[in-house]
């Protein structure tokens, strides 16, 4: 939703029942987009901008997910909100005022949410391996019956690469897989 057609909206005489029945139907919108696409293609400032916070951040709590937005990316656009509503301040006692504020408990909720992204994506990366295991191990028992069950994984992991791939995935040194080096 453009901001030209929020103000068209908001310039059309009409009495405060139906004035308030758009702006729920234009958040309404604004979040089902939400919904629809990866948080990758949504510039989620000009949501912030639109709709507000708040409705980014209820939604957010509602769903139960952060729909890919990090816990950086929501302060980011929650101190760039606050420097809005408190104009007078620096960007960080606005964003304390708009943490601690009754507006703040969604962002808190969202915030908290926001910080198992990292959890996720690896509860999701290790349910793919699993997926990709299992579908080598249904290959090497399907071509080379005969053989025991570990050779005939080793077999279908060398052939298959791209499964191999996703079954196997090195940890990164900037990981936290691999303990703390002592000396």
């Amino acid at each position: 939703m453009s901001p030209e057609t929020i103000r068209s909206c908001a310039s059309v005489n009409c009495d405060e029942d139906e004035v308030s029945e758009r702006t729920r139907l234009h958040h309404a919108k604004a979040l089902t987009v939400l919904d629809d696409s990866p948080m990758s293609n949504i510039d989620l400032s000009a949501v912030v901008k639109a709709y507000g916070l708040q409705a980014l951040t209820k939604h957010m709590t509602s769903e139960g997910t952060s729909f890919g937005v990090s816990e950086s990316e929501l302060t980011a656009l929650a101190t760039e909100h606050a420097k809005r509503v408190y104009p007078d301040d620096r960007s960080d006692v606005a964003f304390a005022k708009l943490y601690s504020s009754e507006e703040g408990a969604s962002l808190r909720s969202a915030i908290e949410i926001a910080k198992n992204v990292a959890f996720t994506a690896d509860a999701e990366a290790e349910a793919d391996a699993a997926a990709a295991c299992r579908e080598l191990q249904a290959i090497g028992k399907a071509r080379w019956g005969s053989l025991s069950p570990a050779q005939q994984f080793a077999r279908a992991f060398e052939t298959n690469p791209e499964l191999a791939k996703r079954a196997h995935k090195r940890p990164s040194m900037l990981s936290t897989s691999f303990p703390f080096p002592r000396s």
